[in-house]
């Protein structure tokens, strides 16, 4: 099969996922994490290359995550600028790391309400910080195994001044009060106290930047293994439905002050009528729940007058683009 006409065969292939119409997004971010062209796929050797040496099913689903909008029918990919030095692989080290068996089960209370029953979610962290007037709470994150709290970049690098990372506290649930307690008819339930966990480690990604806000994620990793058997893992004070804003609507949005590329980042609109959105969102994980389980689809990254309702949509790092780094960056 010829070079175009085997991405002539993708194309079709690839359209049948997407059934749906986007302008290019111009400059885009590969799922290896560097920057690249959104252009149609027999322009790029790089996917070309990829599709001649075997067109299979794994190979498409690896190209799919390069997949960056569409011009007219026809599919885009964001073709590197550099080509990578290793091939791309659907193995993916460390996956043993993930207690994909036990984690993310969610057993949502059926009162309708803003705020979290206790034990609703119970993987969510709470991080730390100190200065000169003390301890304050200014980020959140998601525990994604025993030893690792995945995070926003921002929360853990190139702090403010006089700013430093204190501890990651998991079992928190309201913040004045130790333990939580709810009361149901005659019998009350109480979580174990709060704890707070030393950090070992802070891991943010190597390509972070900070002016343009892209590739706001990182790992930290607590000094000590969670011990999940007395239930210390943070609950959320509220939650927030959300919907999701439209790619290019988001980009033209927020075009005055950066970039927003779709390969690594979604645009959410919250439901503002239930809270307000406010500084110690950041690194909070958006979830979705997939056959009853609730998955990290996204770390919460920056948001536009995000204390005040009205605000510009919140923008979140996607999670799926950095697997293969966040793996990588794990060790037991």
């Amino acid at each position: 099969m010829g070079t175009r006409n085997a991405a002539t065969v993708f194309l079709l292939i690839l359209s049948a996922f997407y059934a749906r119409s986007q302008e290019p997004m111009g400059k885009c971010v590969t799922p290896n994490s560097l920057m690249g062209e959104c252009r149609e796929i027999s322009t790029c050797e790089y996917v070309v290359s990829m599709i001649k040496n075997r067109l299979s099913a794994e190979t498409i689903n690896s190209i799919r995550k390069y997949q960056c909008g569409f011009k007219g029918s026809q599919p885009l990919v964001c073709c590197p600028d550099e080509v990578p030095q290793e091939s791309p692989s659907t193995e993916r080290p460390n996956l043993r790391l993930l207690p994909r068996k036990t984690c993310g089960y969610w057993f949502p209370n059926a009162i309708v309400s803003p705020k979290a029953f206790l034990f609703e979610y119970p993987w969510m962290a709470l991080i730390r910080y100190k200065d000169e007037r003390g301890v304050k709470n200014r980020c959140g994150g998601v525990i994604i195994n025993e030893r690792y709290i995945l995070t926003a970049a921002h929360c853990i690098t190139k702090l403010p001044k006089g700013l430093e990372l204190e501890s990651v506290r998991l079992g928190e649930h309201t913040l004045n009060s130790d333990p939580d307690c709810e009361d149901e008819d005659t019998f009350k339930t109480c979580a174990p106290p709060v704890e707070d966990y030393e950090i070992e480690e802070v891991i943010p990604h190597p390509n972070f930047d900070n002016k343009n806000i892209q590739h706001d994620i990182g790992l930290i990793r607590l000094s000590r293994t969670i011990n999940f058997a007395r239930g210390e893992s943070s609950q959320d004070l509220v939650y927030i439905q959300a919907k999701p804003v439209d790619a290019g609507a988001c980009a033209d949005m927020y075009k005055a002050f950066t970039n927003i590329y779709n390969s690594t980042q979604t645009c959410i609109e919250a439901e503002y009528a239930t809270r307000g959105i406010c500084v110690g969102d950041s690194g909070g994980p958006l979830m979705a729940i997939k056959e009853g389980k609730a998955v990290v689809r996204g770390v919460m990254s920056f948001a536009a007058g995000m204390c005040r309702s009205g605000s510009l949509p919140r923008v979140y790092s996607l999670v799926e683009p950095y697997v293969d780094w966040i793996l990588s960056s794990m060790k037991d």
